[in-house]
């Protein structure tokens, strides 16, 4: 009986659509938590300042730009995704996307942690910024 090997060329696009995956999974993820985090300060401030709602508003649009890197990430790497590309290759857009998605996904959680922080320490500065 003749063994019968799985052919590790099948694996090539799952190894690369994985890494796009991960990119924009996780770039989100970090997009919505830097953005939900510090939300009630943002409601907040539009109530006590309303003339500090668009300059609080900068952490929610910068945790929104995360997001954007992994989609550019994604853009980058889909048209190289076909049936011949080596191996190396789709683990090569694994890492990265691994790399784009975690990064992004910790940069959101800075944002959301720092904004949650900052925002409602505007409200009481004596001293106007903007």
């Amino acid at each position: 009986m003749a063994y019968n090997h799985i052919d590790s060329n099948a694996y090539q696009s799952f190894f690369g659509a994985m890494g796009c995956a991960v990119a924009i999974v996780f770039a989100t993820f970090g997009a919505a938590y830097g953005t939900a985090k510090p939300a009630a300060g943002i409601f907040s401030s539009g109530i006590l300042r309303p003339e500090r709602l668009v300059p609080n508003t900068l952490c929610a649009v910068m945790a929104q730009i995360l997001s954007i890197y992994g989609l550019v990430c994604c853009v980058v790497m889909i048209p190289s995704l076909n049936e011949k590309m080596a191996l190396h290759t789709a683990f090569l857009q694994l890492g990265g996307g691994i790399a784009v998605g975690l990064c992004a996904l910790a940069a959101g959680f800075s944002i959301g942690i720092v904004g949650d922080a900052g925002v409602p320490s505007s409200l009481v500065c004596i001293w106007e910024w903007s």
